[in-house]
């Protein structure tokens, strides 16, 4: 009898689990203007594999709703470096809703042509970027976007980002 109730509260609890809506709100700014960022790739990835593409609104907004264990958020917008938000773990969260605002830098050295080479300032201030980008957080939690080695994109750390309160 004892297996029978355990295993049963076993069934319930998976399905419970299984069946937990997520929720991700955001705002896509411009580090630099604050200004909101219109027509923004927003790419989610449950392990590994594409699952959802939307775009943000006219006021930088998005909003996606799924149960499936998103991991990665990948945001793209033209002339701005691609940020992947990683170690996205819904389910070690105590909610469900999840906001957060996803600054967008400048592709370096996008406007200058090859007929003028960056001066040393311009290359020692996207060195500095390169070393990583704290956020401006009101409380004293730190979200520091970093540049990856491997690939020409940022990343920031999930529970960095929504921990960060404008």
């Amino acid at each position: 009898m004892k297996n029978i109730l355990f295993i049963f509260f076993l069934v319930c609890s998976i399905s419970i689990y299984a069946e937990s809506k997520f929720t991700f709100r955001g705002e896509i700014i411009d580090y630099d203007t604050k200004g909101s960022v219109i027509g923004a790739a927003i790419n989610f990835y449950s392990e590994g594999i594409f699952v959802e593409r939307m775009f943000s609104d006219k006021n930088g907004y998005f909003e996606f709703t799924t149960t499936k264990p998103i991991d990665v958020i990948e945001v793209k917008f033209i002339g701005k470096i691609t940020i992947k938000i990683i170690e996205v773990d819904v389910y070690n969260e105590k909610i469900n809703d999840f906001s957060f605002k996803v600054p967008l830098f400048e592709t370096p050295f996008l406007l200058i042509g090859y007929e003028k080479k960056p001066t040393s300032s311009e290359r020692r201030r996207e060195k500095e970027k390169r070393k990583g980008v704290h956020l401006d957080c009101k409380n004293d939690n730190k979200a520091l976007i970093k540049y990856s080695k491997k690939g020409d994109y940022q990343f920031v750390k999930f529970i960095d980002l929504i921990n960060c309160e404008k």
